[in-house]
Formats: C-alpha cells, structure tokens, sequence
C-alpha cells in the first residue's frame, strides 16, 4: 500500500458522487445524492389492472434476492483477511477493515488511490503478468519507518511486518466493470517467526541428538577398548616379568595415550550443550557437565542420590502428568541393557521452573558386554513444547472454524457445496445443497458421477455435456455466473436453478471450486406468466386500438373540415392519448423480449461520437435540439452495438434530461474511451435525484416518490435502457446531487 498517490480523478467520471455499480440496478451507491428520471412519477400500482398489478407484485418478490449483497458487502468488512481493490489502472479503490489494521490506517481514505503498479515490493514481471490476467503471489518485509520517513500515509505502526500478499486480477466481466485488481494482504510475521522457531529447534534437537549419543558411544567403546588393551597388556607383563624391563616404556606410552584419551572425552562431555550424566553399575552418578548442573539446579555432590530420590529430588514426571517410577527411569532402564530415545518427561527444578526435556539413555558395556554403567543424556525441548502446543491449538481453533462455516452455510437459503481439485469431490454442502439435488452429499461424493444418476439438463431440455457442467468448468479455472440448470432429481421432479462457480487458487493452481445455487422454478413460472399476458397485451390490445386511432384521426379531420376546432382537438386528444398507450404497449412488449434474451441484436461497428451527433440533430423539436450539446472530442474507438437499440437508450436519456431540467437550461452530452469500454453521459441542470431513489432507479415499473412532475408512462424507460445495455455487454449507473443536477452513464465495450 506504500506507494504514490493519484491525484486526478478517472477520465470519464463525473465531479460529482460516487456510487458503487450494483449487478441488478447499475446504480452506484454513495455519499452523494441521485438523478431523477423520466418516469418518476406520483402515480403507484393503483392506476395498473389487477392483473398487471399481480405480476408486478410477483416481481418486486424477486427484487427481495437482492438483499444478499449486503451480507456479502458485511462479510467483506469483517473479513479477518485484508482485501484492497484496484481499478484497471492500479489505483486504490478500497480497502476493508482487516487491511487498514495491518497498516495501521484508521481511514480508508487517507490510502484511497494508491497505485499498485508503484509499489517497490511488487516482483520483477508481476506488472506484465497481472496485465496478462495471472495471478501473483509474493511476501516481504514491510518497513513502516519507509513509510513515515517518506510521509506517505499516517499510521500508527512502527517496526517490520512480513506480509503475504495475493493479487488476482478482475476482468469487465467480474466484480468490477471496468476490470481490476483484488489483492489479499496477510501479515504472516508471527506465523514465519514460529515456523522458523519450530523449524530451527527440530533441527537443532535431532542433530545434537544424534550428534552427541553417536560421539558419547564412540568415544565410550574407544575407551572400553583401550581398558581392554591395557588389562591385557597388564597381564602378559605379570606372565613375562623377564620382558617387564623392556616393555616399561611401551607401557608407559599406552598410559600416557589413555590418558589424552579420557582427556578428550571429558573435553567432549563438557562442551556439549544438552546435559550429559554418567552413571555408575549403581546408578549413582559419576560425572555430570556443566550444562547438566545448569538444567537440573544440583553440583555432582548433591546429586550423587539413588535412582527413586533423584526422582523425588526433580519431581519428575511422565509426559501426561504422571510421577515417574523407578523402573520406568532410562537410568534403570539403560542398566538394564535398553537403549532409550527421546524419552519426554518433566523436571522441576529447584528455581522453580517446569522443564520439558528429551531424554535419551544407554547403557556402557564391557567389549565382553558386561554392564558397567550408563550415559543418560538430556534436552531442553521447552520452547518446542510450547509451539506443540499451539499448533495444537491452532488446529483446535481451525475445527471450530470449520464447524461455524457448516453451521453458516446450513442457514443461507442457496445451495452451497466445496469440491476439491482435480476430481470434484465434495468437501462440505448445505442443507440446501442436498434438498435441491433430492439426496445427501457426504464429504468425498464425486459430483459428476452424482449428476450421471439423475442429470444436469440445459433451459432447452438437452443433456448438459460433462465438460460444460458448471462445477467442471470452475476445476478448470473458469469463473461461470448466471448459468440456468435443470435438475432432475431422483424422483423424477426436475428443479430449475441459478448456478454460480467459482475456482479457488493456491498459487497458479486450481485446489478447489465453489459452487453456489438458488432455486429460481416460482421466478420461470412467473416469467412464464408474464409472457403470457405480455403477449396477450401486444395482440389482443393492439387491434382495438388500432382502430380507435384510425377513427380518432378520421373524426378529427371531420370535425375540423367542418370548423368545430374544440371538437377536433378533442379527437385529437383521444388520438395522442392512443399513440401513448400504444407506446407502453411496445414498451412492455420490448421489455419482455430483452428479459428473455428474445431480442435480436444487429450489430455492427459504429462511432460512438457520430452516433450521437446524428441522434441529437434528429430528436424533438428545434428548440429541443437547441438545448442538446454533443462534445467533441478525437480518435475514437469504435464500438459494435445495434444502432436502432442504443439510439432508444440515448434517447430516453436525453428526453429525460430535456422533460426534468428548466427549460433553457443545456443538455451536455460526452463520450470518453476507457480501458476496456466507452462511456457515454448525459448531463442536465435538473432538481436531481433524491440518494433513496438511487439503488431502484433503473428496476421495472419503478417511480421516484418525489417526483417534481408527474410522468407519463409505465415507468419502463430507464429500465429499457439498462436492459439494452446489459445486452451489449455494457452497464448504466447516475452521479446525481439533489439541487444540482444528474449525469447518466452508459459504458459500452470496446470493439
């Protein structure tokens, strides 16, 4: 995050509020206030037919899904991982509360524009491969004394931190419109510090383990075998007392020789760093190192007890607790000839101190095997211990989490299951889950031999093939959204549903997917209805009102031939009133085709900027036209969308713009090119939009409540627009501060 701020604002934006793009509104919601639209209005359901008023109500009973962002938009701020999102360009969008809190920042805004591609830390080629749409995976150490030194950003830490930090790039067609980036900031310091600390101390044990029991036996069976040589020389001295005279010296020299010997072996003894004590036949001991009388807190002298008082002495005791007997002590047992390995057991000092110690005895024989002692040696594995223990811990803690994540999942009302890579087993699923799918699914149930039992279908009736089953396509990287399934369940009950899937990465590696379904059969039924009176509207409504258009205009110019002005205005009126009516007809028929996808596009590559000049030179009266100011602005990129489909967009925008702001008041129209789209605003000096309006302002049939005018209309046109854009691939939102006005944006991708 310590990286050069950006100090002006996107090309494209509008000076006024930010709002965040909402998947089903395209609305952005923020501090400032809304725009308002065209069919804002006074008017409510009670002026629609009951039947209308009934799909109506069945489709605000869907806008209730919606809800569930928040409790995303919660699980993000709660998040104990930091996240930090980046536009396109690498700059600092924001930044949850676990991220600020690594940093020590206590205002997202103090960070907020931050460019990711400035950071010093990144690695070398990660700007190129992010632009790629890799992943990049690093840790560092994090300096915040770089930080206050250079003033970047308060913050209220000091010292270093080593971080762990994943950047997954967001393509238009994820999270983010405009692409970008989602960066997972860890701080790993404690967890490398004990890694290494248990990494070192294991380490460690095993080589002096291993180390010093080998030298202590070598150097024990050295010694034994000189004993030997020197008894036997001894001997064959008194055998032949007439060659003691010559032998003296050669005695003398084996002497001397044992004696750097035994020199040695104490100058091994007393270096080593692990407690050494060394027992007599008795197992009373005989030498102890230095760091033996450190660990144990007792002089040779004072320690020089039988085995059970030693025992009392130290209070000694078994790994669980229990006190030590006698027999069970590697003394008695390496005199017994056992050889013991890393025996853990418990001392108490006289200061007071619990030690946990790594014991390791055996037993020093004779080269005739005879037991003449034993060598017991002892480690000091405290602080190995206590990083046991907190791994245990920390597993005990990872259960429980574990166990809180089932019991979440088992209350949301979608179905929501865990399959692991490569194979797409099942790790963990809801209640959901197994209610939608007609059966269990224990942990280790292979997902695609389940769907063989009973079938995945596509909307169409056809066999889903088992490389485009959602699940599948997640295992191989891919991110599906929105992807209707049939399910037919055991019992032959089929149930349509919404799937959503997910890869999970470690690394460049796909380890798991999630999958995540809702349950939309009551939504297709209503969609079903819907057609049905939709189509019912468009053919038996238009006949009748075909011919009362005909004849208004016939009774019109009648009456007029005739000179009954105020009649013929009257016919005139009945015939505006037809022409309306006949708009919102098409306005629902439309706007029923778009939602089911039924619409065909005809597209081709056009200027953007053209494209809006010729609809402002065509549209209104003159003195509407007079008002519209088109941009200029160069080299452009074009774009491929249906001319006729985005012209109905712009022009609802523009007659919005004309029909809510003061009559002489401009129109500013601008089209900028982005990263990945071109956006188009249409700018008024209206009463704007009030900030409640904001998250519904593009949904069906919707009205602002405090409209200043009442608008004509069934409140579809702003929903229109958003429809068409969404079928290019594009998105809608508004800027909008009440009092100052609106700006509607519409981004349509690049060719």
């Amino acid at each position: 995050m310590a990286r050069a701020r950006q100090d002006e604002a996107p090309q494209g934006r509008g000076t006024g509020g930010w709002y965040r793009s909402d998947s089903t509104s395209g609305v952005r919601s923020g501090s400032t206030e809304g725009s308002r639209s065209a069919d804002q209005s006074g008017g409510g359901d009670e002026t629609l037919p009951p039947d209308l008023r009934s799909v109506t109500e069945q489709e605000r009973a869907g806008g209730s899904l919606r809800i569930s962002e928040s409790s995303f938009r919660r699980i993000y701020e709660e998040s104990p991982i930091g996240i930090e999102i980046y536009d396109a360009n690498g700059h600092l969008l924001d930044a949850n509360r676990a991220c600020l809190e690594v940093f020590g920042v206590a205002n997202a805004a103090d960070v907020r524009g931050f460019e990711l591609f400035e950071d010093p830390n990144l690695p070398a080629g990660a700007k190129e491969r992010l632009r790629e749409g890799q992943t990049v995976r690093h840790q560092f150490r994090f300096d915040f004394g770089e930080v206050t030194r250079l003033g970047l950003y308060p913050t209220t830490k000091s010292g270093t931190i080593d971080l762990d930090v994943l950047i997954n790039p967001l393509g238009p067609e994820r999270d983010l419109p405009d692409g970008g980036y989602l960066v997972h900031v860890q701080d790993i310091t404690e967890r490398k510090r004990a890694e290494d600390a248990l990494r070192n101390a294991h380490d460690e044990l095993e080589m002096r383990v291993e180390e010093r029991t080998a030298e202590l036996a070598a150097a024990y069976e050295e010694l034994q075998a000189q004993s030997a040589e020197l008894q036997a020389q001894s001997a064959e001295l008194q055998a032949q007392s007439a060659e003691l005279q010559a032998q003296s010296e050669e005695l003398r020299a084996h002497s001397e020789e044992a004696e750097r010997r035994a020199a040695e072996l104490d100058t091994i003894i007393t270096s080593i760093a692990d407690a050494v004590i060394v027992f007599d036949q008795g197992e009373i001991p005989v030498r102890m190192n230095l760091a033996a009388e450190k660990m144990l807190g007792y002089r040779l002298e004072e320690y020089q007890l039988a085995t059970t008082e030693r025992i009392k002495l130290l209070r000694m005791q078994t790994a669980d607790g229990q006190p030590l007997s006698a027999e069970n002590s590697p003394t008695r047992r390496a005199q017994r000839g056992e050889t013991v390995r890393s025996l853990v057991m418990l001392l108490h000092p006289p200061d007071g101190r619990t030690l946990w110690v790594s014991c390791s005895a055996a037993p020093i024989c004779t080269p005739a095997g005879a037991i003449i002692g034993s060598v017991v040696t002892l480690a000091d594995i405290s602080d190995l211990h206590e990083l046991q223990e907190q791994r245990e811990r920390l597993l005990s803690q990872l259960d429980t989490e574990r166990h809180d994540l089932q019991t979440m999942i088992d209350q949301m009302p979608e179905g929501v299951f865990f399959a692991d890579a490569p194979d797409g087993r099942v790790i963990v699923a809801n209640r959901t889950a197994c209610r939608l799918l007609g059966r269990d699914l224990p942990a280790g149930t292979p997902i695609d031999q389940e769907a063989q039992r009973y079938g995945l279908l596509r909307p169409d009736g056809q066999p889903c093939a088992p490389d485009d089953l959602p699940l599948s396509r997640a295992l191989r990287g891919e991110r599906v959204t929105r992807q209707e399934v049939v399910i037919r369940r055991p019992d032959d009950s089929e149930v349509t549903v919404m799937v959503n899937c997910v890869p999970v990465r470690r690394g460049e590696r796909v380890v798991k997917a999630i999958a995540v379904f809702q349950d939309i059969t009551s939504l297709k039924e209503v969609e079903r209805l819907r057609g049905e009176f939709v189509h019912l509207v468009s053919h038996d409504l238009r006949n009748p009102l075909t011919s009362v258009l005909g004849n208004a205009q016939w009774l019109r110019r009648l009456l007029a031939s005739r000179g009954l002005e105020k009649e013929a205005a009257i016919a005139e009126a009945v015939s505006t009133s037809g022409r309306r009516m006949n708009a919102m007809i098409q306005d629902l028929v439309e706007s029923t085709r778009l939602e089911a996808g039924a619409l065909k596009m005809n597209k081709e590559q056009v200027n953007p900027l053209r494209l809006l000049v010729d609809i402002a030179e065509r549209i209104g009266t003159a003195e509407d036209r007079a008002r519209i100011h088109v941009e200029p602005v160069d080299n452009l990129p074009p774009v491929e969308v249906d001319p006729d489909r985005i012209e109905r967009c712009i022009v609802n925008l523009l007659t919005n713009a004309l029909k809510y702001s003061p009559p002489d008041s401009p129109v500013l129209v601008r089209v900028a090119a982005g990263a990945d789209d071109a956006v188009i605003s249409v700018t008024d000096q209206g009463h704007g939009i009030p900030p409640e309006d904001l998250p519904r302002l593009f949904e069906r049939f919707y009205r602002a409540k405090k409209a200043e005018r009442v608008a004509e209309g069934l409140g579809l046109g702003l929903y229109i627009t958003r429809l068409i854009a969404e079928a290019h691939g594009g998105r809608v939102w508004v800027e909008s501060e009440v009092g100052r006005g609106s700006t509607f944006y519409v981004g349509l991708p690049l060719t």
